[in-house]
């Protein structure tokens, strides 16, 4: 779907900023951008020792936060499709926070905090985003994608050649033109889940061969 404040597509438009934070744990960028705050002659250095472990971070708690994710978006699609009360794996009579408690537990394994109540905190439900949070989870796929191309330039991954590909051909044409089209310009081919899925450590022999893409990655 397109949102309607930024007029790009729903599953497209976290990317451009989803692509730029996977530069903040690249020790080529770390390497020449941390300096110690007390800016002294010998000052302590963020060694490369230090990079790869803030590095690794990156799939710290991975698998959690990423069902939790998944579990949310799920809920967002729901509770957008009909009024209440909800049904969920055959259980009726559902209110929202019921039905939100139902499918994180089903997918994260995670009991409600009693006393709480998630949804009154999530504004995403009600500020553009409300059946779209799914978007999320395409933008990061895509630049993800993105990024490893970036990083495998031969140009290198901080060149002016390749900063200027991606400001031409993803940042500059934003919404005039479809995530699918910038997407193939960029990559030179079509979008992939790979990348992605090596970042987040998931096998690649359990994603489906020909996964259903959203509107954009498709054509135009």
């Amino acid at each position: 779907g397109i949102n309607a404040e930024y007029m790009g597509e729903q599953d497209f438009l976290e990317v451009p900023s989803m692509a730029l934070e996977k530069f903040a744990f690249e020790p080529q960028l770390l390497s020449r951008v941390a300096r110690h705050h007390s800016n002294v002659p010998d000052a302590p250095e963020l060694g490369a020792e230090i990079i790869h472990a803030a590095k690794a971070l990156d799939r710290w708690m991975v698998g959690m936060l990423e069902s939790r994710y998944f579990a949310m978006a799920l809920f967002d699609l729901k509770a957008h499709a009909r009024a209440p009360p909800y049904s969920f794996e055959g259980e009726e009579g559902l209110s929202a926070r019921e039905l939100y408690a139902k499918i994180l537990a089903r997918h994260t394994r995670l009991k409600e905090l009693p006393g709480t109540h998630p949804c009154a905190s999530w504004y995403h439900l009600v500020n553009g985003y409300d059946a779209g949070y799914y978007g999320y989870g395409w933008s990061d796929v895509y630049a993800a994608d993105i990024f490893a191309w970036m990083h495998a330039s031969p140009a290198g991954l901080l060149s002016a050649e390749t900063g200027t590909k991606l400001r031409d051909e993803i940042l500059g044409p934003c919404a005039t033109q479809t995530g699918g089209d910038m997407l193939r310009t960029f990559l030179g081919r079509e979008p992939s889940l790979e990348a992605w899925c090596e970042r987040n450590g998931v096998p690649m022999a359990r994603v489906p061969a020909d996964p259903v893409a959203p509107a954009a990655a498709a054509e135009s």
